[in-house]
C-alpha cells in the first residue's frame, strides 16, 4: 500500500505530500481539476520499468516490490458508457481506462468470479439478473445485462443499457479481477449513478478495500457519496492564491469535526463555504 506520496515540480504540485489510506476519496475546490493537477501513476514513464522483478528482486527488493505493485495499478479516468457498450476481444487483466474491455473481461471471468458479478449487480437493483456474454466466429465479445421482472426475461445489449447499469456493471466487474496488490483510481465515481444506491456503491468499495487486498482511490464532486464514507478517509483538495496546490483530511480541524455531532460530511460541505473550510483548515495545521 501507498501510505504517502510526495510529488515536486509537477504542474501546480511543488513540495506536495499526501497522506493515502487503503481508501482514500478526494474531493476538490472549485479551482482545482484533478484532471490537470492530480498525476497519473504511469509506470511506462518510470525507471522502474527496466527492475527484473525475478531476477533482480532479491538484490533490489524495495523496487521490485514497487513495480509489482505499480504493475497491478488500474486508472479508471472516466468510466464510458459509451466504450462499454462495444465489443472487445483478447483476454485483458482489466476492464480498460475508460471500461472498453469489459466485454472481453467479463468473458474470461470463471464460474465463482461470475456469480460474484451477478450477485453484486442484484445488490443494485433486484431486477438485474445477471451480465453475460458472447463471442462470435472472429473473437469480438459482446456483452448483455438481463433484467427480470416477475417471469419476464429480458436481455439487453450493453450497447442499449444505461450508463448507471454500465458504471455499476464495471465497477462490480472490477471486484473480480483478482488482483490482490496495486491501486485502483476511480473519477468521478458517481457519474451516472442514483443517488439512492449511495450507500451500496460505497460499501462495495470499502469491501474491494478490505478484503480484496487493493488500494482505493476515488474522486468526487458528490456530497451525497461523502455521507457514506468513512470521515477520516476524506482528503480535501485546495488551491491557494498563488496556485500552489494543499491537502488535509476534511475533518483534522476540531472545530469542523465538531459538527459530524448534528450533520453528515456532505451537509457540512454544503452548509459551509470553501473559503470558510481552507481557512479553518489552514488554522489547524
Amino acid at each position: 500500500m501507498i501510505s504517502s506520496l510526495y510529488i515536486d515540480n509537477f504542474k501546480a504540485l511543488n513540495n506536495f505530500t499526501i497522506n493515502l489510506r487503503p481508501l482514500t476519496i478526494l474531493r476538490y475546490n472549485s479551482e482545482t481539476d484533478e484532471y490537470e493537477k492530480f498525476p497519473r501513476l504511469n509506470l511506462s514513464a518510470s525507471f522502474i520499468k527496466t527492475v527484473d522483478e525475478e531476477k533482480e528482486g532479491s538484490k533490489f527488493p524495495a523496487l521490485a516490490s514497487i513495480r509489482g505493485f505499480m504493475k497491478n495499478s488500474d486508472s479508471f479516468e472516466l468510466l464510458s458508457p459509451e466504450k462499454m457498450g462495444r465489443s472487445s476481444r483478447g483476454e485483458p487483466d482489466g476492464i480498460g481506462v475508460g471500461g472498453e474491455k469489459i466485454a472481453a473481461f467479463v468473458h474470461g471471468l470463471n464460474r465463482k468470479q461470475k456469480a460474484g458479478l451477478n450477485r453484486s449487480l442484484r445488490k443494485y437493483a433486484e431486477f438485474l439478473s445477471g451480465a453475460d456474454t458472447k463471442k462470435d466466429r472472429l473473437g469480438w465479445v459482446e456483452m448483455k445485462v438481463s433484467e427480470l421482472f416477475e417471469e419476464n426475461k429480458t436481455d439487453i445489449k450493453a450497447m442499449h443499457s444505461s450508463a448507471g447499469i454500465l458504471r455499476i456493471a464495471g465497477i462490480s466487474a472490477l471486484a473480480q479481477a483478482g488482483k490482490n496488490t496495486g491501486i485502483t483510481l476511480l473519477d468521478e465515481i458517481e457519474d451516472g449513478i442514483h443517488p439512492g444506491l449511495a450507500a451500496t456503491l460505497v460499501s462495495d468499495l470499502k469491501d474491494m478495500a478490505e478484503s480484496g487486498g487493493r488500494q482505493i482511490l476515488v474522486t468526487t464532486h458528490s456530497t451525497v457519496l461523502l455521507d457514506y464514507f468513512p470521515e477520516t478517509d476524506i482528503i480535501f483538495i485546495w488551491r491557494d492564491k498563488s496556485g500552489r496546490v494543499h491537502n488535509s483530511e476534511l475533518f483534522a480541524n476540531e472545530e469542523i469535526k465538531a459538527s459530524l455531532e448534528y450533520m453528515y460530511p456532505g451537509e457540512i460541505w454544503l452548509n459551509m463555504k470553501e473559503e470558510e473550510i481552507i481557512k479553518k483548515l489552514r488554522e489547524g495545521r
